[in-house]
């Protein structure tokens, strides 16, 4: 659902009681914090955490993730982590367009991009009378899963692809539409959407 853990809470905690601590920014990275760096960054609480994870098929629009951490934890999951030494190493191809995606987002068109993501989610939520958003996420629950279903089907009739989220990634009962919004959407395609699903629900 896009939602923000309580994270200085689980810091405090991770430092009180000496442990390790994971963070995954898999829906925070490019849209979150100072330079799209993410919640830790925005909470200035990045220097506490061990390992920082994420993935470049969200912001970064391509395919894979990273893993980042100090020297001997990356070493550690090189070594020992089967995920990395059995999978295939990603073409050079994709680490540089990993790069020139990293230095657009840190830099002045990626806080434009940003700006226009966040007014593009506030006006989707003000249209849905929803609360306001916490990541490009905003689930629409909608209880069984033929219902979640049906929705999307009539939805993409419309032209909207917007998946319905179902059991088992969902508790029973709790099946939504699940929309993603981008910086490239058109003030009148959020607008077009918001309708749709107020038109659904009537």
């Amino acid at each position: 659902d896009g939602d923000r853990a309580p994270l200085c809470e689980i810091v405090g905690l991770k430092d009180q009681h000496g442990a390790l601590l994971l963070v995954d920014e898999a829906h925070a990275f490019g849209i979150t914090g100072p330079a799209g760096r993410g919640l830790a960054a925005e909470l200035g609480v990045a220097d506490r955490i061990d390992l920082h994870i994420g993935t470049l098929s969200k912001a970064v629009g391509l395919s894979g993730g990273f893993v980042a951490g100090q020297r001997d934890y990356i070493d550690l999951c090189v070594q020992r982590a089967r995920s990395f030494i059995y999978s295939t190493a990603p073409p050079p191809t994709l680490a540089a367009a990993a790069s020139q995606r990293l230095e657009i987002i840190a830099g002045t068109a990626g806080e434009k991009l940003r700006g226009q993501l966040w007014k593009n989610l506030t006006l989707l939520t003000n249209e849905l009378n929803l609360a306001a958003p916490t990541s490009a996420i905003v689930p629409i629950i909608l209880g069984e899963s033929e219902r979640a279903l049906a929705a999307a089907a009539q939805l993409f009739d419309l032209g909207f692809l917007i998946p319905a989220i179902r059991y088992p990634t969902v508790p029973r009962d709790q099946a939504r539409l699940r929309l993603t919004v981008t910086a490239a959407h058109s003030e009148s395609q959020v607008r077009a959407i918001a309708a749709a699903i107020r038109e659904m629900s009537a």
